[in-house]
């Protein structure tokens, strides 16, 4: 079992920024606005020589829509899937139904959980540990994550709480996923590791955070990071969207290699290219993957490889493969072309492709 910890709760109560406090990192995006982190996501917390997985997850809300609930699953899934799970609750409100609702699911999971009141720093009136008092919940810690208030006991506490039997640590070559929105990244990611860890939608942008997914092949360690679908305009567009753009170009940094997935019945955009070239000025090895060919007659794909674009020369020295992310055809070729980059790059032999 890879994670340890998993952070749960509502939305807007904090998560992402206890997140980074805990693992010392800037890694889940965090902002005014509610609903930012809609798959987990993965880092480490440290205790001395010692260091475990923390999990933030998105926030389980009550809304009828498939993808408020495809969220609040994937926060389950993590929380079942964890040796210690923090409840977290915003200090400053009251203790709704919301909250109510996700303590009672809790307490059915038979795991052992911190219940952490977050902002309060926040001046206010609530009645919240009365509330939580009637609930049978005697012991919380009071902490304010933006302000680092208490995340130092937060943090002795978690270290004890923890069971004596280490997890295994993902440690692996890292694989990048890069794309514009929609082009099949997280659905490629789900059918290659054979499980439905990431979210899937016909909604662009269902992505906006770069996700670390670890697994194994031939008792080998990989990492896939699956990152946000880059828009054209990204510069100027709204917040989100540029944090995602920076997300995934730091998941780039990190990267031994990134396949480059595009949508084959969209052919090779301008967007794309910008892309590709930016990858490419990072000094990291690209392999483009067309994906769902699977929807191409003989005829579109002669058309698709007699494009300008794919007969420039700038795109004549990358490496190409066809794939189809729901069927899962071309994924050995993929993986197994992939996997010789990172090694001839390790050995310096490939710069860049």
């Amino acid at each position: 079992m890879f994670t340890s910890i998993a952070i749960i709760g509502r939305p807007n109560v904090g998560k992402s920024t206890l997140f980074n406090k805990l693992t010392k990192t800037r890694q889940a995006i965090v902002s005014d606005f509610s609903g930012l982190t809609k798959d987990r996501n993965y880092g480490y917390i440290s205790f001395g020589d010692k260091k475990s997985l923390l999990i933030d997850t998105g926030g389980i809300a009550q809304d009828d829509s498939i993808l408020k609930e495809d969220i609040a699953e994937q926060a389950w899934i993590a929380a079942e899937e964890s040796n210690l799970i923090i409840f977290l609750l915003d200090g400053s409100e009251t203790l709704n139904k919301e909250d109510l609702d996700i303590l009672s699911r809790l307490r059915k999971l038979n795991k052992k959980y911190i219940t952490v009141l977050n902002k309060v720093d926040k001046k206010s009136d609530s009645l919240i540990k009365d509330d939580l008092d009637k609930q049978g919940i005697k012991n919380i810690f009071e902490v304010s994550a933006e302000h680092s208030i208490n995340i130092t006991d937060l943090k002795s506490y978690i270290k004890n709480s923890l069971p004596e039997s280490e997890s295994d640590f993902p440690e692996g070559k890292k694989i990048a996923i890069l794309g514009r929105p929609n082009a099949g990244k997280s659905t490629f990611i789900n059918k290659f590791i054979k499980e439905d860890r990431l979210i899937v939608s016909e909604i662009a942008g269902t992505t906006i955070d770069a996700i670390s997914i670890p697994f194994s092949i031939n008792d080998e360690d990989f990492i896939f990071i699956d990152t946000a679908g880059i828009r054209k305009g990204y510069r100027n567009a709204h917040k989100i969207e540029y944090f995602s753009y920076v997300r995934a170009m730091h998941s780039v940094e990190e990267c031994s290699v990134v396949i480059f997935i595009c949508d084959a019945n969209e052919g090779l955009v301008d967007q794309d290219l910008k892309i590709i070239n930016m990858i490419c000025e990072m000094g990291k090895p690209v392999v483009i993957a067309f994906n769902k060919m699977d929807l191409l007659s003989k005829k579109d794909k002669d058309a698709l490889y007699e494009t300008k674009k794919m007969q420039s020369t700038f795109i004549a020295d990358f490496i190409k493969v066809e794939i189809s992310g729901i069927q899962g055809k071309g994924f050995k070729q993929l993986f197994k072309i992939t996997n010789d980059v990172i090694n001839r790059a390790q050995k310096n032999i490939v710069r860049q492709f």
